[in-house]
């Protein structure tokens, strides 16, 4: 800590950097360790609470005071919009309660509490280690993190002090006083470290050592507000027309704040001297919340006026026809919010499945017809397949070296045995049943329409019990998985009746129908597999059911 003595511009220097990246990184672990205790809550948050703009609103703020990124908010409902979850219109009600839920730090920061700081990490600290209890744990690194945060705002306080002395500094920050310079200078800050909250936060540093008027604070945190759009602009970039829109929308509503408040920032800022007479730090958190609330309130009514206007910027196109799969929900910003990332993973893995499922709607005719066109329609779904698989397991992989709570950690292991699952059920059809279809093809053997029939049957209860397995891994069904486990008996007897009916059938027949007969046995052979991979996918959404 900085002695009483005055401060070298080197060490002023390094302890506002040093300050600024605890601040920081204590920001990120409260946001670990809260969306860790929010668990699976979060995952459905934003889809389910969004039905109109009041609850759309509260769900932004809600959710983002959590994770304590608005980017990352913006980036959640791209997803969500692309996936038919969520209606465009939607989404910007949940883009205005994440502007005001990122003002919940900046009121936090402006307690008087920093003295107490070190004593936050080191219990945080302790609590984190000791404790037993995975909650217990993560309350321990929120404060922990919470600690971290004041102690680089103490950082930052003491580098500042002697500042005020500073002619040179006093210059610059009397230029800020002119709310247009004070708005870039925020703009450009923010911009640059990406975070509003980490600007506000040196802004109260400032302010409450008494380096900046509350009119140059006001302008500068007017300006942290449209910086932080920054990075959602530039993650727009390449992205889908859904993207840019959602990124827009938040540069257009702080924008139009801004410009709106311009001419009022005196007012703005006699309003917050009379909340706080005597505490700047909490008059500059108080102008921020103002800010985001005021235009909350304002836009929220203007919703559905915004929607039409950004579809009209940015038109519908038809989609183009897609030649080379690859994924789609696997977003690599997502992966710090596991709850989340799991549930997009559950996402691109039913696009495994649907593709499986093709594959078990052209076997069959594979098999009984031989048509080239039916084989060359499964190699081309099993590429797909191995395609996807692999960007699985990469992005599972990645999610598994995040902080996972140990609900989080069991269903991305189900999830992972699911998908080895189904890229075997995949391989199977595309090499041994394939094989199995060119061989009868070559060797003229023909099938019965009495086989068919049967093959059809058995078929049947194939395609039924990968749907429900799929259903069930997907969407965490475990009344599917239990439907699919119960259907063993059912469907091995039926497989044995089969074999033994068509055995008699052959008898006193062509000698040629053995070839038939032996390709009806092995097809069968091959689905008894398929549903046994089905099987063991259902036996891990309902573990304790008797398999």
């Amino acid at each position: 800590m900085p002695t009483a003595s005055p401060l070298s511009h080197v060490e002023i220097a390094m302890y506002l950097c040093g300050g600024l990246a605890l601040f920081l990184y204590g920001m990120d672990l409260m946001a670990v360790a809260l969306k860790a205790a929010a668990g699976d809550a979060l995952k459905g948050l934003l889809v389910r609470l969004t039905t109109n703009r009041v609850k759309a609103v509260l769900t932004g703020t809600v959710f983002t005071a959590i994770i304590q990124s608005s980017s990352v908010t913006t980036v959640l409902l791209v997803g969500f919009i692309s996936a038919g979850l969520m209606t465009f219109q939607q989404s910007l009600g949940v883009i205005l309660g994440a502007d005001v839920g990122t003002t919940i730090t900046a009121q936090i920061v402006a307690f008087k509490i920093t003295k107490a700081s070190l004593w936050m990490v080191a219990l945080g600290f302790g609590l984190h280690f000791v404790a037993r209890n995975d909650k217990v744990r993560q309350y321990g690194l929120m404060l922990l993190g919470l600690g971290l945060i004041f102690f680089g705002m103490q950082l930052m306080s003491d580098a500042t002090r002697d500042l005020r002395q500073n002619a040179a500094f006093l210059r610059l920050m009397t230029a800020f006083r002119h709310p247009a310079l004070g708005i870039l200078a925020g703009l450009v800050f923010t911009a640059v470290i990406q975070s509003s909250s980490a600007s506000v936060g040196v802004i109260i540093v400032l302010a409450g050592q008494g380096a900046i008027t509350l009119d140059a604070g006001v302008a500068l945190t007017l300006g942290a507000n449209i910086g932080t759009c920054v990075t959602a602009l530039l993650a727009s970039i390449g992205k889908p027309r859904e993207a840019r829109r959602a990124a827009f929308a938040h540069v257009a509503y702080k924008v139009l704040g801004v410009c709106l408040w311009f001419g009022f920032i005196d007012e703005l800022a006699r309003a917050v001297s009379a909340l706080s007479p005597s505490d700047m730090s909490r008059q500059i958190a108080n102008a921020h919340t103002i800010f985001n609330v005021v235009n909350t309130l304002l836009f929220m009514t203007f919703t559905p006026q915004m929607a039409r206007f950004l579809t009209w910027l940015y038109p519908e196109k038809p989609a183009p026809e897609e030649k080379v799969v690859a994924p789609r929900y696997l977003v690599e910003e997502l992966l710090d919010t596991p709850s989340v990332g799991l549930d997009r993973a559950r996402m691109e893995t039913r696009r495994l499945c649907e593709r499986v499922q093709k594959m078990l709607d052209r076997i069959l005719p594979a098999i009984v017809h031989g048509r080239d066109e039916d084989f060359e329609e499964l190699r081309r779904l099993n590429h797909e397949i191995e395609i996807l698989y692999r960007a699985l397991v990469e992005y599972l992989g990645k999610l598994s070296l995040r902080k996972l709570s140990e609900r989080q950690t069991r269903d991305l292991v189900v999830l992972m045995a699911g998908i080895n699952h189904i890229e075997n059920t995949g391989d199977l059809i595309s090499l041994s049943m394939v094989e199995l279809a060119r061989r009868r093809k070559a060797q003229g053997a023909e099938i019965t329409p009495e086989m068919q029939a049967k093959l059809e049957e058995y078929h049947g209860w194939v395609v039924k019990g990968t749907q429900l397995a799929y259903q069930a891994l997907t969407e965490q069904d475990v009344d599917a998985a239990r439907a699919v486990i119960a259907m063993k008996e059912d469907f091995n007897e039926l497989a044995d009746a089969t074999v033994l009916e068509e055995a008699r059938a052959l008898a006193g027949r062509d000698p040629h129908l053995i070839h038939a007969y032996s390709t009806l046995i092995e097809t069968l052979d091959k689905f008894k597999r398929i549903f046994y991979y089905a099987r063991r996918t259902a036996k891990r959404i309902a573990p304790k059911e008797k398999a």
